[in-house]
């Protein structure tokens, strides 16, 4: 349990990371680049919940597939955050591989409703590991976007 727990505040760490980006791209108006940073704070809060259970999938795919397994079929997540997961993996390999594809702040602000969303249920399986910093920075993002 103590691994999953490191592994858990390590997956933490990356999604405070992408976080960070994610604020400095919204500042600049990349907003391509704002989508794939929200799917990856999404995919590594999934990551970190896994991890504490002892579930270390190698793939994207299989990412989302153990997240369904032990977290929307346990009813622990309602359906719904595993659709927004699921929309923000393909919006992501758009945004990575279609450059005819555009992206606005409508779309970001979207996504980002999406992840507040499912913040409560990340912070709550999490506990300890959580890092309260994620929440300052979700408030500078909302703020950044209102202006």
């Amino acid at each position: 349990m103590e691994e999953g727990l490191e592994l858990a505040k390590g997956f933490i760490d990356l999604a405070l990371t992408e976080l960070k980006s994610l604020k400095g791209n919204i500042k600049e108006s990349v907003w391509r680049k704002a989508v794939t940073n929200i799917y990856y704070v999404f995919l590594n809060l999934v990551r970190a919940i896994l991890a504490e259970k002892g579930i270390y999938p190698k793939t994207h795919e299989g990412v989302e597939r153990m997240f369904a397994l032990h977290f929307i079929k346990g009813e622990v997540f309602p359906k719904k955050i595993a659709t927004y997961f699921s929309n923000l993996m393909s919006r992501r390999a758009e945004a990575e591989y279609k450059f005819f594809i555009e992206f606005s702040m409508d779309d970001v602000k979207g996504y980002i409703s999406w992840l507040e969303e499912a913040l409560p249920y990340f912070k709550n399986i999490i506990g300890e590991a959580w890092n309260p910093t994620i929440d300052k920075i979700i408030e500078d993002i909302k703020e950044i976007l209102r202006t």
